[in-house]
C-alpha cells in the first residue's frame, strides 16, 4: 500500500512540477538591471537569463531549446527596448547543459549560454564569492525576483516590462514539507510568500540577496500557493567555470592547429604523420 502511495504521489509531482514563467504579486521594477536577459525564440520572450561574462549568459537548463533558433535581448528592462537605450539583440551560438539535468524533476536545472558576440559596456549580475561559506545566512530575509512573465496565473502573455518581486527564503527541510519527500535537493533554494512568486515566463532568472545572485527561477506547483523552486547558484560555480573555460580551452586548440597547418604548407611537412610518429 505504501509502495502505491508513493507511486501516486510520484505521478502527481510530475504532472504538477512547472517551470516558472511570470511574476505574481510583484510592480515594475524601479531600477534598471542591465545585466536581465530576455531569451526568446522567434523575437518572442521565452525565458530570462543573466549575464555573466561579456559573451556568456546563465539561465536555467529548461530553457534551452535545442531545435530553435535562440536569441538574446540585453540592456532593457522593456521587452521592445527605448529608442534612447543601449541594448543588444545577439544570436546564441552554443550552449552547456548540466549533465546531470533531470528534466523530470529539474534538478540540476542549469545551463550556460554563449553569445555570437561580446556585449558592449556590460553590467555583469554578482555571483557567490566560491571561497565562502555555502551555508551563508540567506534564510529568514527577502530576496529578489524580477522577469517579463505574465501576471496573472493562467494567461501567456508576458509583461511588457520588467517586474520585480520580493519573496523570503525557506529552509530546504521546510520546503520539503510542502512537496513529496526527496523531491527538493540541497542544491535548490526554496521560497514561500503568501501571493508573491514567479511563474510561469520568469524561469532562468535571478533570484538576488544583497545584490549577489544566489538562485536561478527553476519550478513550483502553481504560482503563490506552494513554494517556489530554485537552482542554488554556489553549488554549481564549477559547472560554470568549467564551461567557459573549456570553450577557451577549445579555442585555443583551433588557433594553435590553424597555425601548425599553415606552418605545414609554407615547410612542406605532413603535419599528420608527425602527429602519427611516421618519419
Amino acid at each position: 500500500m505504501l509502495t502505491l502511495e508513493l507511486l501516486l504521489l510520484s505521478i502527481l509531482f510530475v504532472s504538477c512540477v512547472q517551470p516558472k514563467l511570470r511574476i505574481i504579486g510583484g510592480e515594475e521594477c524601479k531600477k534598471s538591471y542591465p545585466f536581465m536577459v530576455s531569451i526568446r525564440i522567434r523575437n518572442i520572450h521565452y525565458c530570462a537569463g543573466t549575464l555573466i561574462a561579456p559573451k556568456w549568459v546563465l539561465t536555467a537548463a529548461h530553457c534551452v531549446s535545442k531545435t530553435n533558433l535562440q536569441t538574446a535581448v540585453i540592456g532593457s528592462n522593456y521587452l521592445v527596448p527605448k529608442s534612447d537605450e543601449s541594448f543588444m539583440d545577439v544570436s546564441i551560438i552554443e550552449y552547456t547543459i548540466h549533465p546531470n539535468f533531470d528534466e523530470v524533476n529539474f534538478v540540476n536545472d542549469i545551463a550556460v549560454m554563449k553569445l555570437a558576440e561580446p556585449v558592449r559596456f556590460p553590467s555583469l549580475v554578482q555571483l557567490p564569492n566560491k571561497s565562502s561559506s555555502e551555508n551563508i545566512q540567506i534564510y529568514d530575509q527577502e530576496s529578489l525576483v524580477m522577469g517579463w512573465g505574465a501576471v496573472i496565473e493562467g494567461s501567456t502573455t508576458s509583461s511588457p516590462v520588467l517586474r520585480c518581486v520580493y519573496l523570503s527564503l525557506i529552509t530546504i527541510e521546510e520546503c520539503r514539507l510542502y512537496y513529496p519527500q526527496n523531491l527538493i535537493e540541497t542544491s535548490q533554494i526554496c521560497s514561500l510568500s503568501k501571493n508573491r512568486d514567479a511563474c510561469q515566463g520568469d524561469s532562468g532568472g535571478p533570484l538576488l540577496t544583497h545584490d549577489v545572485q544566489y538562485g536561478i527561477v527553476s519550478w513550483g506547483w502553481g504560482c503563490g500557493r506552494y513554494p517556489g523552486v530554485y537552482t542554488k547558484v554556489y553549488h554549481f560555480l564549477h559547472f560554470i567555470e568549467e564551461a567557459i573555460k573549456n570553450d577557451a580551452n577549445n579555442k585555443c586548440i583551433n588557433v594553435v592547429l590553424f597555425f601548425l597547418l599553415v606552418l605545414s604548407e609554407f615547410l612542406n611537412i605532413n603535419i599528420h604523420n608527425i602527429f602519427l610518429g611516421i618519419k
